[in-house]
């Protein structure tokens, strides 16, 4: 206190690397050391997670146990038993040590400076073995003074523009150094990573953000097993190799299960094995990892009355793996067990280690194969709107044909007089040619025009897109089988009244039924009560009742149970959903020490896939696993027109574009071959007319304007002259000449 009273005279810095029971700082001072009261904090966190209940505090310092005065006003609360040591100067520290050892304490907190010779000593009174456990608090003192002096560093650097002047110090006249409250206010803005971790202060002065590594001496070295940030504690990997409470003392642990496979099975040849290699399963493999993970022995045996546990209402006692635990006949049990809040009274449970929930096993009904099959690909609107839009397109060819003149031909070409115009495009025709266009198998008739070419190429691309959207799916949709299940849901199987159902009597999924707040399910609980055939003593029974029923029974059991059922026996399925949401858990005695190591190793195990590893070994690998696979097929949901619209669009559009370009033919075809504009109307209506006569295939091959015209221009040129036709006589000998001169007066 005495320097620091001579820094706050002169304006000098001063960095302290020293416990401060101050709960403020003076202007000019800076401490690198914590506050006492986080070191507290901490030291209580981590005195609860060791789960220590007796300890002994050795100080040296007599300021050093002021860090320790709430941590004894909380032994009280905790139920902690604190036995307080101080090591004197002029006393052998052995002394100390061997009434540590003789008072029974085995966890010891230790504060002291020369940390090497207080542990000699410790070693000397027999106070340092593997049975005792130490808590060194102060041992940062070096690397406190190193990040001191690179925070000094650090702030000087910005004095790099400034020549800084420093006098020698005169306690007469009591001049300040100028540049005091500068440096220190560059000191205070710092922040840096130094050995000390995140060095950084707040506006009193002190350390925040503080962080605590948590550190243990091995043999090599050390480890981090942890780190303590803001009252609580994260814990590393390394965490559980040193850490085990109460594991340590057991040269094993006792554990009971009960026989039901996967989980815990008898090898098939137990005589060549002995001791805990005569079983094996899924339970077998987890504490096989359990003990890898925290070091310790174990050996298993069957519970003796086959029975998960259950309490007896009259005498209160708890059978099965649960009362064995209970009793301490056995110190965990691994198996099946579901978690819940009855059970939770007696005994204490890990986290779970599977999740699972009650379902409902049933047997596969007969499958029905439709002969309706092949029109499953398209829904029923989709096949509707085909045969519609097959009708309006044979409907529009009709007229985009008749419209068009490029598709009129003249029926007989040889014939001069009276020649008719042909066209193709009929009724029975353009349905034959849409008919034949999705049935991929086209026909004879072939479009001229541009307008029926369009038309006819949008119907090829619809029919194309059509039937081999068709034909992928039509494969699917033939093996299709259906199988009608009586019943989808637990709502429905407690609705209908042929099929019985039922569990394991007096198991944790019948009470589920008898304690359920739920209507549906207070009416099956009351059904299998008053119909105690449908309760069996296990699932195995419940299995084979099922099979056997053919349809007629249908078995409560938990989901993990049914899948690895499934897997098996192809004729069984699981049907619905799970009613509740539930896990396994490894049960403890109450208030065992052994529950959060063990949460902790399956939280390990979890997060490294071991678990999901083991369930797949068990469930699909071994013992006739993944027989019941199905085998992946193609998708068979039915095509609508969300599927196709776009074709149907493009059909459309296409047809209306023909329809419009066939006009346009009409049009321009009309008015080449008309012979002045008064007659275009009359010969327009006239090829309008015919092409809407879809009951007639041929026209006249002139328009009647022309026709009035032609026939005005030969009688005009039978009044100016008259040609007599000479007569042959068929029967006499013709020359050629005489042919070719008759051919030539005829033409």
């Amino acid at each position: 206190m005495h320097v620091q009273s001579i820094c706050e005279a002169f304006e000098i810095p001063h960095i302290e690397t020293r416990y401060d029971f101050e709960s403020f700082r003076a202007d000019l001072s800076l401490n690198l050391y914590p506050r006492p009261a986080l070191i507290t904090l901490a030291i209580a966190d981590l005195i609860r997670e060791w789960q220590w209940s007796t300890f002994a505090i050795v100080y040296e310092h007599s300021s050093s146990i002021v860090p320790f005065k709430e941590l004894l006003q909380m032994a009280a609360l905790e139920k902690w038993t604190i036995k307080v040591f101080q090591l004197v100067p002029n006393r052998p520290f052995r002394d100390i040590f061997r009434q540590v050892r003789d008072n029974g304490c085995l966890h010891i907190i230790l504060d002291a400076y020369d940390i090497h010779e207080v542990l000699r000593h410790a070693l000397q009174a027999g106070a340092l073995t593997e049975n005792y456990h130490y808590f060194i608090m102060n041992s940062t003192e070096s690397a406190l003074i190193y990040d001191g002096i690179k925070l000094v560093a650090k702030a000087l650097d910005h004095f790099e523009d400034i020549m800084l002047k420093i006098d020698p110090i005169s306690c007469s006249n009591g001049q300040p150094w100028p540049h005091g409250t500068t440096l220190l206010n560059y000191m205070r803005q710092n922040i840096f990573y130094g050995m000390t971790g995140l060095v950084k202060f707040d506006n009193s002065g002190f350390r925040s953000n503080l962080t605590f590594d948590i550190i243990i001496l091995t043999q090599e070295g050390y480890d981090v097993t942890g780190r303590w940030v803001n009252g609580k504690i994260e814990r590393h990997q390394l965490w559980t190799k040193h850490y085990l409470p109460e594991l340590i003392d057991q040269s094993f642990i006792r554990v009971t299960s009960v026989f039901n496979p996967p989980f815990f099975m008898e090898r098939q040849v137990v005589k060549d094995y002995s001791g805990n290699d005569k079983y094996e399963g899924y339970v077998i493999d987890l504490i096989d990892e359990l003990a890898k993970e925290l070091n310790f022995k174990y050996i298993i045996n069957p519970v003796s009355d086959g029975q998960w546990g259950g309490q007896d209402k009259k005498t209160g006692k708890w059978n099965g793996m649960v009362g064995e635990v209970v009793s301490g006949v056995a110190d965990i049990a691994v198996a099946d067990l579901t978690i819940n809040s009855e059970r939770e009274r007696a005994i204490d449970f890990t986290l779970p280690f599977m999740s699972t929930g009650i379902s409902i096993l049933y047997k596969k009904p007969s499958k029905i194969v439709s002969l309706w099959s092949f029109m499953l690909p398209f829904s029923t609107r989709l096949w509707i709107l085909m045969f519609a839009i097959l009708s309006l397109v044979g409907v529009i060819q009709v007229y985009v044909g008749r419209f068009s003149p490029y598709e009129w031909v003249i029926e007989k070409p040889c014939r001069k007089e009276g020649q008719e115009l042909e066209n193709m495009y009929y009724m029975s025709n353009s349905l034959w040619y849409a008919i034949g266009g999705i049935m991929q198998q086209g026909s004879d008739i072939a479009p001229k025009s541009l307008s029926t070419r369009v038309i006819g190429g949008v119907w090829a691309f619809f029919t194309l897109i059509i039937a081999s959207s068709y034909t992928a799916n039509l494969a699917a949709f033939l093996t299709v089988e259906e199988t009608p299940y009586p019943f989808d849901s637990v709502e429905t199987l407690a609705a209908q009244s042929t099929i019985k159902y039922g569990c394991v009597g007096n198991g944790a999924t019948h009470r589920f039924f008898k304690s359920s707040n739920i209507s549906t399910y207070q009416k099956m609980a009351q059904f299998m009560d008053n119909n105690p055939e449908v309760l069996t003593s296990s699932n195995s029974i419940g299995r084979d009742t099922v099979e056997e029923a053919d349809g007629k029974y249908a078995f409560f059991m938990e989901s993990a149970i049914i899948e690895f059922i499934v897997e098996r026996n192809c004729n069984l399925t699981q049907v619905g959903g799970l009613l509740d949401n539930k896990g396994y858990g490894i049960a403890t005695r109450k208030g065992s020490k052994l529950r959060n190591s063990l949460s902790e190793a399956i939280l390990k195990l979890q997060e490294r896939g071991v678990l999901r590893m083991l369930k797949k070994r068990w469930w699909q690998q071994k013992y006739g696993g993944g027989a019941c696979l199905s085998k992946p097929t193609s998708s068979s949901i039915e095509m609508g027109m969300k599927n196709v619209g776009g074709v149907f669009l493009i059909l459309i559009g296409g047809s209306a574009f023909a329809t419009l370009l066939a006009f346009y033919e009409l049009i321009t075809e009309t008015m080449r071959k008309t012979l002045n504009r008064s007659t275009f109307w009359p010969d327009l209506t006239e090829n309008l007319l015919y092409a809407l006569k879809v009951y007639h295939n041929t026209k006249p091959a002139v328009n009647k304007s022309r026709r009035n015209s032609r026939q005005s221009a030969q009688q005009m040129s039978r009044n100016r002259s008259y040609v007599s036709q000479p007569t042959v006589d068929m029967s006499s000998d013709i020359s050629l000449n005489n042919m070719k001169t008759y051919y030539s007066q005829m033409f």
